[in-house]
């Protein structure tokens, strides 16, 4: 059983549908990643499986429904949005959003953990006392998944993580996101632009054309294939 499956799933925005008749899965462990042209439809797939929009059919994870699942109960369940626009709160230091990430959590790991993320993002570790909105957009950036990986979700929902940042500070970023899928084992599925990084870090891919799903397989495979070439990695 995948650790999240979406089956024959609609969702929109009031009487706009945007996603139609979607299937796709993650198994656990695994980094998944979702292509297409801007208004495809991929962020709004995040939205529909974190709860944030309407959606119909069938949304499972963990051998769960998620279709009555706010936010906050998806968030308890072992996922962790972290949106387009990095959405840290700007008002409080590093070592606060930290905190907050936390808060889900019962358990007496949470000091443990918050070394494990200084260790991967040291910047952070400088920062702690800075408030979240005087970093740049790079830290910023690293402070969002960071706060992610302090729930210790099950699966991250990864929105557009390179957006605006300069080459070398998104391909560290995109090396951290492997580094934390390989020791923490949290399944990662991924929006991004950036269609060559997205397929060299994931197993899977799926391409959405217009709030369906064009096209799917192993990465390698879809890296290979003229038409993904074409549209999507530039050759």
């Amino acid at each position: 059983m995948p650790l999240l499956e979406l089956a024959r799933l609609n969702a929109g925005y009031g009487h706009r549908r945007v996603l139609h008749e979607v299937d796709l899965s993650v198994e656990e462990g695994e980094i998944v990643a979702i292509l297409g042209a801007n208004g495809a439809g991929k962020t709004t797939t995040l939205r529909a499986i974190s709860g944030s929009i309407q959606r119909a059919g069938k949304l499972m994870f963990g051998g769960r429904s998620l279709l009555d699942c706010p936010p906050p109960e998806a968030a308890q369940l072992g996922i962790a949005h972290v949106p387009e626009g990095r959405g840290t709160m700007g008002q409080l230091t590093v070592a606060e959003n930290l905190q907050l990430g936390a808060y889900v959590r019962h358990d007496k790991g949470i000091a443990a953990d918050l070394e494990r993320v200084f260790a991967y993002f040291p910047i952070l570790r400088e920062r702690r006392k800075q408030l979240a909105a005087t970093l740049s957009g790079g830290e910023q950036q690293m402070l969002s998944i960071a706060r992610a990986v302090m729930a210790r979700p099950r699966l991250v929902l990864l929105d557009e993580p390179s957006l605006g940042l300069a080459p070398i500070v998104a391909a560290r970023i995109f090396e951290l996101i492997s580094v934390i899928n390989r020791d923490l084992r949290t399944a990662v599925l991924l929006v991004e632009q950036n269609a060559v990084a997205a397929l060299d870090i994931s197993q899977r891919a799926y391409v959405l054309e217009a709030g369906r799903v064009a096209m799917c397989g192993p990465s390698a495979e879809l890296k290979a294939h003229e038409g993904v070439r074409r549209s999507y990695l530039g050759y």
